[in-house]
Order: structure tokens, then sequence, then C-alpha cells
């Protein structure tokens, strides 16, 4: 008796085949500097023209929803780039999250990954800067300024024109707290 109830519930397992679950997988940096594009990465296995919106939140007492992308799987199910700019984010806690369909939600396997924390950092209350802003570009470049609670340690710097782009760096330069001119 207990061969035929084995053989039986082995029978019924064939015969019904595997569930499978819909992958979705959001990858975005654990933080990155205020004014630089915030890039996050979409994959899935999900059918072609599924699609979601990417949210990014700002997370405070309650979530403020800041932009908004949508994205279509598409049929050769290729990794999808997202980019978000955050030249007037403040720095601090922020959330980028997939938003499904409660039906398609309920599809994703275990393992998917649908949101992220992303920490914006701001350290431009920290800096003063003393040289001139606008500066020819002919003449060699001038950057003269502080930062607090930096002390002896490097700092890297970038120096972007309005209409040229980057002009210099990014680089890392050595600060000191001696504030004697060579």
């Amino acid at each position: 008796m207990k061969k035929i109830i084995l053989i039986s519930l082995l029978l019924c397992i064939l015969c019904a085949g595997t569930a499978s679950a819909y992958q979705l997988y959001l990858t975005c940096p654990a933080s990155v500097q205020a004014g630089q594009t915030l890039e996050c990465t979409v994959d899935s296995n999900f059918p072609a023209g599924t699609s979601f919106d990417l949210v990014l939140y700002q997370m405070m007492y309650t979530p403020t929803v800041l932009a908004r992308q949508s994205v279509t799987i598409q049929e050769n199910h290729a990794t999808q780039y997202k980019l978000f700019d955050t030249s007037n984010l403040k720095g601090g806690q922020y959330k980028m999250e997939c938003q499904l369909t409660s039906a398609d939600e309920s599809k994703l396997s275990s393992d998917s990954v649908t949101s992220q924390l992303v920490q914006i950092i701001d350290r431009s209350s920290e800096i003063t800067i003393t040289s001139p802003t606008t500066q020819p570009l002919n003449d060699a470049l001038q950057i003269n300024g502080s930062i607090a609670k930096k002390g002896n340690d490097g700092v890297e710097i970038e120096v972007r024109g309005h209409y040229t782009g980057r002009v210099f760096g990014p680089q890392y330069i050595p600060t000191t707290n001696d504030t004697t001119e060579l």
C-alpha cells in the first residue's frame, strides 16, 4: 500500500511540472555625489512588453516621489540603463523602486530585487572656494579654498565649464592644514 501511495505521489509531481516565477533585478549604486548622474540597471525575464515604472523617492517622514521613468521589457531581455539627475537634490537617503502591477508582483521570484536605498552625498556646505569662479582657459587653473574638517587628507576635484564640459579631473590632490603660501 505504501508503495502505491509513493508511486502515485511521484507521478503527480511529474505531471504537475514545475512552477516558474519571473525574476527582476534592480541595481543602483549605494551612494552618489550630489550633482552626479544616478545610473541604475534593470534586468528581467518578464515577457517582452511588460511595463512598469522606476520611481525615485526622497525618504523623509513620508516618501516623496521625485522622478519616474517607464521601463518596458524588450524581446532580447537586454539590460536597461536608467539615468536620474541629482543636481537639485540635497544630501540624504533616497529610494529607487520598481512599481509593478499587483498581478505582475505576485509572479516575482523570491530572489528578485525591486528596490534599493541610495545615499546622495552633498558636502557643498563644507567647502569654501576662494579662487575666481571664471578663469581664462589659456591660463593655469587656480584652485584655492578650504574644506571644513578635512585636515591633511586628499580631495578629489573636477572642474566643469558651463559650455565646455569637463575642464579638469577628476583628480585627487593633496590638502594641508598649513595656510602659509609657498
